[in-house]
């Protein structure tokens, strides 16, 4: 699902450069958080698939600690989603003349989201790389057992 609609942006009037280039921002990030969702979604999917050996072996502790990073990533792709519609929605209302555009409020805020963006890149790819190095061992186990 995506983060927001853009679609309906599309016909608004980009009142200033500066909303223009907080707009484009804005844009990049919520494909970053789709394509972290998505993939998210599939790390998942890859614990469940090797859950019940991941379960009945030594690495159940490591499994809770990955799925704890997991559902704090997940928490943080949630806030950023909703700081990222809340600013889209603020740069709409700008547009429309809704409400007068405050360039300081408006980089005050796509600071934040930056950050909470790159803090969420962070942690994406320490949980992958955790997620797959459990995965691996698990499967070196399978295949110790079968040898």
């Amino acid at each position: 699902m995506p983060v927001f609609n853009f679609k309906r942006m599309n016909n608004l009037p980009l009142t200033s450069p500066t909303i223009l280039k907080h707009y484009l921002l804005v844009r990049k990030w919520s494909s970053d958080i789709e394509f972290f969702n998505i993939e998210t979604s599939f790390l998942h999917r890859l614990l469940d698939e090797y859950f019940l050996s991941l379960c009945n072996s030594d690495l159940i502790t490591e499994l809770n600690i990955t799925g704890e990073r997991l559902l704090k990533l997940e928490k943080q792709q949630r806030n950023a989603t909703q700081a990222i519609r809340k600013q889209f929605l603020e740069m709409k209302w700008i547009s429309t003349n809704m409400i007068r555009e405050s360039k300081n409020r408006i980089t005050e805020a796509q600071v934040n989201i930056g950050n909470l963006i790159a803090q969420v890149t962070f942690e994406f790819k320490e949980v992958k790389m955790d997620v797959f190095r459990l995965i691996e061992k698990q499967l070196q186990k399978n295949r110790q057992l079968v040898l």
